[in-house]
């Protein structure tokens, strides 16, 4: 039909063509919405499909520029395929972005020429960039972890060195040694976690527990009950012994069959260090778990150390002792020497005098003891003078004291005692000195002793009863010294004649 309008009117066809180069040139060009098809136009099929196509194309390619993915390409040909082509391209070049986006740097496009180069040269070094990254977290999270160990380490380095300290100064707060053995499982449970904690101290080769703390009981539980452990059948602490080091046992051995009476569930593992005294094992600290492999080699060294605070408290009480007893005790014969005596005695006195309670002294003496040293030498009379200390030691009763007065004198105080009673004391005595052999080298000798009795009776007054310790003790040697008089080997009591 165009081609007829061409061959008949020339002008016509200039003008048509102008108007649809103008309409097909705004289509393509402006920016404002294409206009309709003319109707005088829409006769002409061919222009009109034509017309169609261009718009869907602007429709697609506008779409595609603003970056809608979703406009349908209807139109075939070879421009509308490269169309549907690029459309294509785009939605799967999408779908690679948001799966980079998730983390996969695996993605690469190469169906779009100097764009894929760009695209595959971007992503590698998002994924350098990602790894680099990746790496300084880790690098940064590992030195966090590391800083937060250390912090964790120094606090219970801190906390440890308080407790430590806490510890030495409990443990030195008292030079009294079952004070301090008592203290030293009340203490370490605040240093190390234990379900049963054993205080082990070697007697005679043996290992005998002498306090011991149980955290899971059943039943009851006395230290004076437990087993005396022998070192042969005891690897655990023969080898502290030997090594003088602290050991951890991650699982029992069955070659340590011991459990401690009353717990409740065995123990699994332990934890022990030995005592160390003047470079000599003197006992082990053993703490035990109910888990298996519970301990560590920082377990271990917090206990070797509490070990050593544990060995200077009970080294300082033993030399206390050691010290007190010099100092209080008469050295041949082991009992009170007569400062100490009068230390004691002068309190016992007092409170017999303020709850005006009886009180009677005994002072006896040997019988011709210079004989028996002139006889069989000083070293027997040494003998019998500790023979005869330990048969009235024995004798005695608990609240009565005894002390050795000078030579072979003894004076005895006797508390809630009166006359009668202390007599009857004083010959049980006689009797069992005089019963008693004193033997060395092959040698025997039986000896002989004259005792004098003296009594106070605060609540009576004026019945001339002594009102002073001395006093008491010196009319005591009044009747001692009757007693030898009147033939020895005899009890007098004061105001009996």
């Amino acid at each position: 039909m165009g081609l007829q309008v061409m061959e008949n009117n020339p002008t016509g066809l200039i003008t048509k063509t102008e108007k649809i180069i103008a309409l097909l040139t705004k289509a393509l060009d402006e920016r404002a919405q294409p206009e309709q098809l003319p109707e005088e136009w829409a006769d002409d099929s061919e222009l009109a499909k034509l017309y169609e196509g261009i718009l869907e194309l602007r429709r697609v390619v506008v779409a595609l520029a603003t970056g809608d993915l979703t406009q349908e390409v209807s139109r075939r040909g070879y421009v509308a395929g490269a169309l549907k082509g690029m459309q294509a391209n785009l939605r799967h070049l999408t779908w690679q972005t948001q799966i980079i986006a998730k983390g996969d740097y695996t993605q690469r496009v190469a169906f779009m020429g100097e764009f894929s180069t760009a695209f595959n040269s971007m992503v590698l070094r998002l994924d350098e960039a990602r790894k680099q990254l990746a790496a300084q977290n880790d690098a940064l999270s590992q030195e966090v972890i590391i800083r937060q160990q250390l912090e964790v380490e120094e606090r219970e380095q801190r906390n440890f060195a308080e407790s430590l300290n806490n510890v030495s100064t409990i443990l030195g707060s008292s030079l009294d040694l079952n004070q301090v053995l008592d203290s030293i499982l009340d203490t370490i449970e605040h240093v190390i976690p234990y379900d049963g904690a054993f205080l082990i101290l070697l007697e005679d080769g043996k290992a005998k527990i002498v306090r011991q703390h149980l955290n899971i009981i059943y039943g009851e539980s006395d230290v004076a009950q437990q087993p005396i452990i022998s070192m042969a059948d005891a690897l655990p602490l023969r080898t502290m012994y030997e090594t003088h080091k602290p050991i951890i046992v991650k699982e029992m051995p069955e070659h340590f069959c011991w459990q401690p009476e009353g717990m409740a569930c065995p123990i699994l593992s332990l934890l022990g260090a030995p005592i160390i005294i003047q470079d000599a094992v003197q006992g082990f600290l053993l703490l035990g778990s109910t888990s298996a492999d519970f301990y560590t080699l920082k377990s271990a060294t917090r206990l070797a150390a509490f070990a050593t605070q544990s060995a200077l408290a009970m080294q300082n009480a033993r030399l206390f002792q050691d010290i007190y007893r010099l100092a209080t005790t008469d050295m041949l014969t082991g009992i009170y020497n007569r400062h100490h005596f009068y230390e004691v005695a002068n309190g016992i006195f007092s409170r017999s005098q303020r709850h005006q309670d009886t009180l009677s002294c005994i002072m006896l003496d040997i019988d011709h003891f210079k004989k028996v040293n002139d006889t069989y030498g000083h070293a027997m009379g040494d003998e019998v003078l500790r023979n005869i200390a330990h048969i009235c030691a024995e004798q005695l009763r608990v609240g009565d004291i005894i002390g050795r007065y000078g030579g072979e004198e003894f004076v005895i105080l006797l508390p809630f005692t009166d006359a009668s009673s202390a007599q009857v004391i004083a010959e049980r005595l006689r009797y069992a000195v005089m019963d008693a052999v004193s033997e060395l080298e092959n040698k025997q000798v039986q000896v002989t002793i004259s005792l004098g009795v003296a009594t106070a009776l605060f609540e009576q007054e004026n019945n001339g009863a002594p009102t002073s310790l001395a006093a008491i003790i010196n009319q005591a040697d009044h009747s001692l010294y009757a007693a030898k008089e009147n033939g020895r080997n005899r009890v007098c009591v004061s105001g009996t004649g």
